[in-house]
C-alpha cells in the first residue's frame, strides 16, 4: 500500500470479481402461527455465474462474465 502514491493515476487499474449462484434460497417466510414455513426449491447447485470488470481512470476495462467460480 505505500507504493501506490509512487505511481500516476493512469498506471492504476482496479479489478473486482463478483459471483452470483442460480440457486434460490428463503432465509425466511410467511405461515400461519403455529404452522411451519415449506417452499419449493432446488436441493442442488445449478449455474454459478462469475462477473469480472477492472476500471482505470473512470473506463471500464474488459468486462466480462464466465460460467463457473471464477478460479484457475
Amino acid at each position: 500500500m505505500e507504493k501506490i502514491p509512487l505511481y500516476q493515476p493512469e498506471q492504476l487499474i482496479y479489478m473486482d470479481e463478483s459471483g452470483i449462484d442460480s440457486n434460490e434460497s428463503f432465509p425466511y417466510g410467511w405461515c400461519e402461527k403455529g404452522q411451519r414455513f415449506h417452499a419449493q426449491r432446488p436441493g442442488f447447485r445449478r449455474e454459478r455465474l462469475s462477473i469480472m470488470a477492472a476500471i482505470c481512470q473512470e473506463q471500464f476495462l474488459a468486462p466480462m462474465v464466465d460460467q463457473g467460480d471464477g478460479q484457475a
